[in-house]
């Protein structure tokens, strides 16, 4: 899925506009230095929980908490019409269970 990239976005300090580096994972790579994106981004919301909130269990989290944990992800901004529902919170857990373990498995 596409990163829509949304213009210039305000300079994040010290480490804006430095290219990330391979080791810091897939979704910087994707997000660049000054990229934001929306709740339509599941792919890489799910991709960016795997890789800053190891420590958190995506089986566990209720939606409100889940919520509360993308809009503090960097880069994160709510779009004027295409606000949050249960069936997006949903798909972003589905994405980051599957960023954690894989895609599922045809039996």
């Amino acid at each position: 899925m596409p990163v829509h990239r949304r213009g210039q976005g305000p300079d994040r300090g010290a480490g804006a506009g430095v290219e990330p580096q391979r080791d810091q994972g897939s979704a910087a790579l994707i997000m660049g230095a000054s990229d934001t994106f929306g709740w339509l981004e599941v792919e890489l919301i799910g991709d960016l929980l795997a890789e800053r909130a190891r420590d958190r269990d995506p089986y566990r989290m209720g939606f409100t908490e889940l919520r509360a944990l993308v809009e503090s992800l960097p880069g994160f901004r709510e779009e004027a019409g295409h606000p949050v529902n249960e069936r997006i919170l949903e798909e972003i857990q589905r994405r980051w269970i599957e960023a954690i373990e894989g895609p599922p498995r045809d039996e």
